[in-house]
C-alpha cells in the first residue's frame, strides 16, 4: 500500500528545505544541485527513454533525462520523478532506475511500487496542495463574475465552461510548469474540479 500523505510530506519538506517562494518547477534544478546530485540532459535516440537516477556508489548521484522530451510539462514531471526516487530513498535499495513511458505516468499509474511512488512525488512536488488550491481559487474567482462555488464543473458541451477551463488551465500550466493532464489529475484529486474526459 502506498502512503500518499508521507510522499506528499517528503516532497514539501524537500522544497521547503531549499526554497521559501517560487514555482517548484523553476527551483528544481537548484534543489538538485544543492542536494549534490549531478544533472545531465542528453540526446538519446530511444524516444521511449525519459530519465534515470544512477547511484554507482563512488560518485554523487546522477539524474539523466532525455533532451528530446517535449513539451516542457512532461520534462518537468520527468525531472521531478527522478528527484522523487532520490528523496524517497529508492536509491538506497537499487543502483539505477531507468524510466521509460511505462514508468513515468502523470496519473500516478505504474506497475512497480517505487515507480508509482516517484510519480506521486512528482505530482505533489510540482503541484503542492496549498499553492495549487490558492492559485486555482484565485483564478476561478477572477474569471467568474457572479459568486460561485470553487468547484468547477467542466462540461465540454457548455462553451462557457469550456472557455473558462481553457483560460484557467493555461494560466496554471504556465505558472506550475506542468501539462494540462497532470494539472487536471491533481485538481480532481483535490476535489476542486469534477473529473472529465477530453
Amino acid at each position: 500500500m502506498i502512503d500518499k500523505k508521507r510522499i506528499e510530506n517528503v516532497a514539501l519538506d524537500l522544497y521547503k528545505k531549499h526554497s521559501k517562494t517560487g514555482s517548484p518547477a523553476s527551483k528544481m534544478l537548484k534543489i538538485i544541485e544543492k542536494e549534490n546530485i549531478l544533472f545531465t540532459e542528453c540526446a538519446i535516440s530511444n524516444k521511449n527513454f525519459l530519465g534515470a537516477l544512477i547511484n554507482d556508489n563512488t560518485n554523487p548521484l546522477h539524474i539523466i533525462i532525455n533532451s528530446g522530451i517535449k513539451p516542457n510539462g512532461k520534462r518537468n514531471f520527468t525531472i521531478a520523478h527522478e528527484l522523487g526516487h532520490y528523496a524517497l530513498g529508492h536509491h538506497l535499495s537499487a543502483q539505477e532506475f531507468f524510466c521509460d513511458e511505462d514508468k513515468i505516468k502523470e496519473n500516478g499509474d505504474a506497475t512497480d511500487k517505487q515507480e508509482k511512488e516517484a510519480n506521486y512525488f512528482a505530482s505533489y512536488f510540482l503541484l503542492q496542495t496549498q499553492r495549487l488550491t490558492n492559485e486555482f481559487t484565485k483564478q476561478f474567482r477572477w474569471n467568474v463574475s457572479q459568486a460561485a462555488p470553487v468547484l468547477l464543473l467542466v462540461d465540454f458541451t457548455d462553451n462557457e465552461k469550456k472557455k473558462l477551463w481553457g483560460k484557467i488551465c493555461g494560466i496554471l500550466k504556465k505558472d506550475f510548469g506542468v501539462s494540462e493532464y497532470a494539472l487536471k489529475i491533481r485538481l480532481v484529486e483535490l476535489e476542486l474540479i469534477n473529473d472529465f474526459d477530453y
